[in-house]
Order: structure tokens, then C-alpha cells, then sequence
């Protein structure tokens, strides 16, 4: 038992590492057993079989393999009663190759760090913004030093920003990670839309119904009107 789990110091499950608990708990079990206390050990022993029952759950389900083979075709989930915003954190967290994104606000500074976090591991990201609410978030930022949060985006090589070329709103909230997963819904991106608004987010598997936002959202990017900001 000593052996198994002090090869376990260290190492790391696919997608998410041990926790610094849980390394902490192996190492001084080692220690108090190396040391002769075996009176300690027992409780060390229940304390480690715990925290690696709870890591190896707690990556099987950020596993992107794990997740995708698991998750049911279609699921509803509903603000206020759920916080929406967790939800897109937990999703977007496995993002492997891309994500295309419409979205028609961009005032919720957790998502918007998500996506700088994952543009800075390799993810390539799309991101398709209303004209009026866009040029709206670009004037508060200047009233208000911080408040633009896409400015968070700047200088990202991964992330790339086009916005309509019109005023007819661009209303779709929804994102395609990997190709894999659509998320689509009533939410918009802002703190009042995740968590205080009546709004719906619907996670969707269907390989036919990702393939068809991807088509429309081809065709929007595509669009020769629209403006690249980055």
C-alpha cells in the first residue's frame, strides 16, 4: 500500500492533476510510515482512499473523452434556479481544439477570463458580436476604465472578434466546443442573465444539430460586411 501510493506523489490524472491536498496527504503518510508511526498511518490510509476516490471522479468528469461519452443528448437548465454561469465555465473548462461563439453580450468577466485562459492553452476561438451592443460595451469602457471587457481579448493570437455589419440584431446566444457540443439557450452572457434572469441553457450531443449551427455560423462569419476587430 505504501508503495502504491507514494508512486502516486506527484502524478497526475488525464485532464486534471492530483489536488495539493491530496500529494500533501500521500507525502506525509510516506513520511509517518518511513518514520515507524504506523498508529498514524490507518488514519492517513482513510483520510488518502477518500481524496482518491473524490480526484479520480473529479476527473473523469473534466475528462473531455469521459464527458462527451457520458453526457445525455440534450440537457435544459434554467436560471435563476441554476447559476448558467457555472455551467459555461464547466463546459468551456474542456475546450480541447475550438470554440465558436455568437453571443450578443459580453458582460460577465468570469467568461470572459475563461476565454483568455483558453486561448492561452492553444484553443481557438471565434467570437461573432452584435454591432449596437458591441459599439455599447466600447463606450462604457470609456466612461468607465474596465468595464470593456473585451478588452481582455487584445493581443490574444487564438481569439478572433468579427461584428455584423448592420444594425439587425445579432441575438444568438451560443457557442459548438470542439465540434462536439452546442449550447444554446435564452441566456445572454452578462451576471443578471446567468444567475439573476428568467433565461434557458440547453446543452446539446446531437451530431446533426452541432453540424447546423457550425453551417449557420459560417455563413455569419463569413458575412462581406462584417467588421474584423482581431
Amino acid at each position: 500500500m505504501r508503495a502504491i501510493l507514494c508512486s502516486l506523489h506527484g502524478q497526475k490524472f488525464r485532464g486534471h492533476g492530483i489536488s495539493l491536498v491530496l500529494r500533501k496527504l500521500v507525502f506525509h503518510f510516506c513520511a509517518h510510515c518511513w518514520r515507524g508511526k504506523r498508529d498514524a498511518c490507518e488514519s492517513f490510509m482513510a483520510k488518502i482512499a477518500l481524496m482518491l476516490i473524490f480526484a479520480v471522479c473529479f476527473s473523469c468528469n473534466h475528462d473531455p473523452v469521459f464527458a462527451q461519452t457520458s453526457r445525455p443528448p440534450v440537457e435544459l437548465h434554467y436560471s435563476p434556479a441554476e447559476d448558467l454561469e457555472n455551467i459555461d465555465l464547466w463546459n468551456l473548462d474542456m475546450a480541447q481544439k475550438s470554440v465558436d461563439i455568437s453571443t450578443y453580450a459580453m458582460d460577465d468577466r468570469p467568461i470572459a477570463e475563461e476565454l483568455v485562459k483558453l486561448a492561452q492553452r492553444g484553443v481557438v476561438i471565434r467570437i461573432y458580436r452584435d454591432q449596437i451592443q458591441y459599439e455599447g460595451e466600447l463606450a462604457h469602457g470609456k466612461r468607465k476604465e474596465g468595464s470593456d471587457l473585451n478588452q481582455l481579448f487584445a493581443g490574444q493570437a487564438n481569439i478572433h472578434v468579427r461584428v455584423k455589419g448592420t444594425v439587425a440584431l445579432a441575438h444568438i446566444k451560443a457557442y459548438v466546443i470542439d465540434d462536439k457540443l452546442l449550447r444554446e439557450g435564452s441566456a445572454n452572457w452578462s451576471v443578471s442573465g446567468l444567475k439573476v434572469q428568467d433565461n434557458s441553457l440547453i446543452l446539446i450531443s446531437s451530431p446533426n444539430e452541432v453540424l447546423a449551427f457550425e453551417r449557420n455560423f459560417s455563413m455569419i462569419w463569413d458575412r462581406p460586411g462584417n467588421r474584423v476587430i482581431q
